[in-house]
């Protein structure tokens, strides 16, 4: 089964660290900030178990630059997407929060993307609360730094829940 997974965000919210430690390939630089150009693309493979059954899931997972330069772009990200990672961290400024609520609207409520995951890149020397933008959907706090074991557990119950999705709708046309 093939995947795509939007990773999305503020610049400097640590996306691109996600990225490389989900799809455990050594990147994973927790030095200096690089900014991703525009679009990233790693690809990984995960089995889950859904319904019973194992599941092979091929995912490439875009790494979507945070760059507000990059906004054209949007249309050609969400297409044919299968689920969104949001990252943000406990940066409180303006900016960011006007941003994240930017990013949330085009790519959560004004799409039909039912499967989001709201992940709190726990970043030190920043606070570790952020601001909700949906009250259904309760952001994870993770640290991609000190917890990659958690972080891919995190990413993997979120999988198993778009792979259902997918399922769910493979059904569902298939009735039809």
């Amino acid at each position: 089964m093939n995947l795509k997974i939007l990773c999305l965000g503020p610049d400097k919210t640590g996306k691109t660290v996600i990225c490389n430690v989900l799809a455990d390939n050594g990147l994973a630089n927790f030095g200096e900030y690089v900014p991703t150009p525009s679009l990233r693309i790693v690809e990984l493979t995960e089995n889950v178990m859904v319904k019973g059954r194992q599941h092979e899931a091929e995912v490439q997972l875009w790494d979507c630059s945070g760059n507000p330069g990059c906004d054209s772009m949007w249309p050609a990200f969400v297409s044919k997407a299968d689920g969104v990672l949001i990252v943000t961290n406990g940066e409180a400024s303006a900016t960011k929060n006007d941003r994240m609520i930017k990013l949330f609207n085009y790519f959560v409520r004004g799409r039909s993307l039912s499967k989001v995951c709201v992940l709190n890149n726990l970043i030190p020397g920043l606070p570790s609360d952020i601001k909700l933008l949906d009250e259904r959907i309760e952001p994870v706090a993770v640290d991609a730094q000190q917890e990659q074991d958690e972080l891919r557990a995190t990413f993997k119950t979120f999988l198993e829940s778009v792979v259902t999705t997918v399922l769910e709708d493979e059904d569902r046309e298939g009735s039809k």
